[in-house]
């Protein structure tokens, strides 16, 4: 569709093709000029599909494996997600405890599903939640909070810092180049 377009193969995950590409972007003019036009309606629509999540929440117990912990709730997440069939936009979870913390990301069937880091052991973590999923906005934080509830169970104190449920509003940017 776009044969004035140089094509290139990256990965964010082994950083293959990286280092020719962000070359390519910093020594080249065009970059940036072309600038595509966006049916905002149809971006709307797109996003008025996904419920949002965001949630921060303070963990504790006693020497808990917070990788352990992490993986568990993430993998019971994705288990219900495909067991309803449901789309996903993505769903991050960040645990920390003290300076060290794992990722989880989920982008689609529970064979997306990939951890990064490690937190280790400890009696506290704090623990961020973003989630974009296709389905209202109360159902995915029921979802959520019941999965957090579960995984927990009488081991793992959690306090909801913060938990936001919505749609998304119609994009209104800020800026057009």
């Amino acid at each position: 569709n776009f044969p004035e377009c140089r094509i290139f193969q990256v990965s964010a995950r082994t950083g293959e093709g990286m280092a020719e590409w962000l070359d390519y972007i910093l020594s080249h003019e065009e970059a940036g000029k072309n600038i595509i036009d966006i049916d905002y309606d149809q971006y709307a629509e797109g996003e008025a599909i996904l419920g949002w999540v965001n949630c921060s929440a303070s963990l504790s117990g006693q020497a808990i494996n917070w990788d352990d912990f992490t993986k568990k709730l993430m993998k019971h997440m994705a288990a219900k997600f495909d067991g309803n069939h449901t789309p996903i936009g993505h769903v991050k979870m960040m645990v920390e405890k003290g300076d060290t913390y794992i990722s989880a990301n989920l982008t689609g069937r529970s064979e997306t599903l990939t951890f990064r880091w490690e937190a280790g052991t400890g009696n506290e973590a704090e623990m961020i939640v973003n989630a974009r999923v296709e389905m209202a906005p109360k159902e995915l934080e029921v979802l959520f909070l019941e999965s957090l509830k579960l995984i927990c169970g009488g081991y793992i104190k959690y306090r909801i810092n913060r938990i936001r449920s919505i749609s998304p509003g119609y994009p209104k940017p800020t800026h057009r180049y």
